[in-house]
């Protein structure tokens, strides 16, 4: 990591995850301020906004537009971490809000991760089929 640009000009990709990561954190203590709730939820609100991120602008935007097959797994599985980090935020926080629902919370996360699972295992083709490629 000797320099902060890529050789095409491109922002290095690791520089940039810690830099939205660090604006998430802010956001973060941001909002606990302002609600003036528990300092404990700074870390599931930063899971939350730095899933949603990476669920928007990496998997779903950043993906290889003009070939879906080849970047159909990368992307699946970045689609399920942000996703995961997501999911993790918001049980915190609902455990915050209504406390004393842990088994239900438990439960929305395993029906979530078994959902998830299902969608990753569909065969890739049958996806993609339908999807015309843009040239």
């Amino acid at each position: 990591m000797r320099y902060i640009m890529s050789p095409d000009g491109k922002r290095n990709q690791l520089i940039q995850a810690i830099g939205f990561s660090i604006i998430a954190i802010g956001l973060a203590v941001l909002l606990v301020t302002y609600f003036e709730a528990s300092m404990l939820l700074i870390v599931p609100i930063a899971l939350l906004v730095i899933g949603a991120y990476v669920m928007i602008a990496v998997g779903i935007l950043g993906r290889n537009k003009n070939n879906w097959n080849a970047g159909e797994k990368k992307t699946g599985r970045i689609l399920f971490a942000g996703s995961l980090l997501a999911v993790v935020g918001v049980l915190f926080i609902a455990n915050y809000v209504w406390p004393g629902n842990e088994i239900i919370l438990l439960a929305l996360a395993l029906i979530w991760l078994g959902l998830s699972v299902m969608l990753m295992s569909k065969k890739t083709d049958s996806f993609a089929s339908g999807r015309k490629v843009a040239n």
